[in-house]
């Protein structure tokens, strides 16, 4: 059997989790008004966007995880 060991969540990782969702809601609507900003533009997406779209996901995805981890102890 595998055993591993528990550390205490510190009070400072609940401010870092509130600050990166601050963060991360903030990313998500600068992307999308930088999306929208094309499309009425006429520009189109181009490689740097196509980018920023890869990464949102895998951010947020690390952000679910993060709070997983503070949540489940």
């Amino acid at each position: 059997m595998i055993e591993y060991l528990e550390f205490p969540v510190l009070p400072i990782v609940r401010v870092h989790l509130i600050i990166n969702c601050v963060l991360a809601a903030l990313t998500v609507l600068v992307v999308a008004l930088r999306i929208v900003a094309r499309f009425l533009s006429g520009a189109g997406l181009w490689w740097d966007d196509c980018v920023i779209l890869l990464a949102l996901p895998q951010g947020i995805g690390m952000l679910i995880i993060q709070g997983l981890c503070e949540f489940s102890k």
